[in-house]
């Protein structure tokens, strides 16, 4: 089971940070001469952040949801706002002050890349993420006897 969690944690991993990123670099740098260097940069940069809390806060968040939320569907979607709340929070932070600095203006810029990179992440997390589980699963399924 912690070598399926992590499996799926760099998968989604892969998808999710490629997204915000792209979009964080979009919004707040433009595109430019150096768009595909800084985006590319910022997609790495938020990969090690994710993964790791993917891999270490996701499983205590859904403990904490699956305890208190009734319904499969009710579940997957708290566990996906909450979980988007958090990772948004970190990339957009983390990205923000790596791309542009801390200045004046860093709160401000910060909290408006957290609210579009927390809309551009759901749909990944409500949509994507089953799928990339289901994937998962199957390639950790027990293989009947030949």
């Amino acid at each position: 089971m912690a070598r399926q969690r992590i499996v799926f944690a760099l998968l989604m991993g892969v998808v999710t940070t490629c997204f915000i990123s792209f979009v964080l670099v979009t919004i707040n740098v433009g595109f430019g001469p150096m768009f595909v260097a800084t985006w590319l940069r910022s997609w790495g940069l938020a990969y090690l952040v994710v993964v790791p809390m993917m891999v270490l806060v996701a499983p205590r968040v859904r403990a904490v949801v699956d305890g208190r939320v009734a319904g499969a569907t009710a579940r997957r979607a708290v566990f996906a706002l909450g979980m988007g709340v958090i990772t948004t929070c970190l990339i957009s932070c983390v990205l923000v002050a790596v791309n542009l600095g801390f200045n004046d203006g860093f709160v401000r810029v910060w909290l408006r890349s957290w609210g579009v990179a927390y809309l551009a992440v759901i749909p990944a997390l409500m949509f994507v993420a089953p799928w990339v589980q289901g994937r998962v699963d199957r390639m950790f399924a027990a293989k009947p006897d030949a």
